[in-house]
């Protein structure tokens, strides 16, 4: 039982680790694309990740 736990535990700490690694990439790459805009003097309308509701398909 401690074992399944500890692996349990491993699994979910992983799954965390991922998800904030793509969070992250969704960010950078939003930022990128805003400041490349910005630099062009083009408007940027784009929504942040956490208001679109999607990750990596916003990466034009």
């Amino acid at each position: 039982m401690v074992l399944a736990k500890l692996y349990r535990d491993s699994v979910r700490q992983e799954g965390r680790e991922e998800g904030r690694e793509e969070a992250h990439r969704a960010w950078e790459a939003w930022n990128e694309r805003r400041e490349a805009a910005e630099r062009d003097g083009r408007m940027f309308t784009e929504p942040p990740p956490s208001r679109n509701g999607t990750r990596e398909e916003n990466s034009d």
